[in-house]
């Protein structure tokens, strides 16, 4: 069974190598590469995340990035971040 779905919101753990997305960011999944998955963790760049939020460097905000699954955790939301989230033009 897959951890995440598309437009998930997720945050780094405390292992994860990333700078950017890491525990202090919220990321929003935007893809997810099906060929990568499987039951094992992955330690490809298996998912495509845009940083929605970032609690130390707002400048990060709107940033897309491939990383490992493995190393996010679903994001617990409190009930008014929406209204924070970026919403990129299109």
């Amino acid at each position: 069974m897959r951890k995440f779905k598309v437009g998930d919101l997720v945050t780094g753990t405390l292992e994860a190598p990333y700078v950017k997305t890491d525990r202090y960011s919220i990321c929003k999944i935007i893809s997810i590469k099906e060929d990568f998955y499987d039951d094992r963790e992955d330690l490809y760049d298996d998912i495509m995340v845009q940083i929605v939020h970032h609690k130390e460097h707002k400048e990060y905000t709107g940033e897309e990035y491939a990383v490992s699954s493995c190393y996010f955790r679903l994001y617990r939301e409190p009930n008014n971040f929406r209204r924070y989230m970026y919403v990129p033009s299109r």
